[in-house]
């Protein structure tokens, strides 16, 4: 629930920046434009990786950028993109409010769905943990470190062995 409701406060977010961004016809189709499907599987990727990197609870926020710049290359792999093919295309779709809104309905409709699994996945996890005399996994999760980060984020990204890992910290 509380991941909707940022989620729901980002859609907001991005909202005001599309209203307030001046739309105009000098925006041109891109050569490379990512399909408005591609597109939104990529900002809904790029919206988990937020959600996990918020998660992760790390309070330097240098680490929390190197992270999250780990993740965003991951993820561009993933796609098989450059930086800048999802920046033009993201600019050219900024500019079609009218698209842009229909994109982020579809990107909600699955954040819901994914925070629904997770919140019933969690509540499975504890209930077992309970009935094994475990303390809840909720509580495990609170005190992740960066140490464990790796495996958490191996185990939803795959990891691509010529990616540059971050620094780590306080080494």
């Amino acid at each position: 629930m509380q991941f909707v409701s940022k989620f729901s406060k980002l859609i907001f977010f991005v909202f005001i920046i599309v209203l307030t961004v001046r739309c105009s016809s000098d925006v041109r189709k891109p050569d490379n434009l990512l399909s408005e499907e591609k597109m939104i599987n990529i900002l809904t990727d790029i919206h988990l990786i937020e959600s996990d990197v918020n998660n992760m609870r790390i309070t330097d926020s240098d680490s929390n950028l190197a992270v999250y710049l780990y993740l965003e290359a991951q993820l561009f792999k993933k796609y098989q993109i450059d930086t800048a093919t999802y920046r033009n295309s993201y600019r050219y779709y900024i500019a079609q409010p009218e698209v842009f809104g229909k994109m982020y309905k579809q990107i909600l409709k699955v954040a819901e769905a994914n925070s629904a699994k997770e919140k019933k996945q969690m509540n499975d996890a504890n209930l077992k943990a309970q009935k094994k005399s475990e303390k809840p996994v909720l509580a495990k999760f609170a005190r992740a470190k960066l140490d464990s980060v790796k495996a958490i984020l191996d185990a939803r990204y795959k990891s691509p062995a010529n990616v540059q890992k971050p620094m780590p910290v306080g080494k």
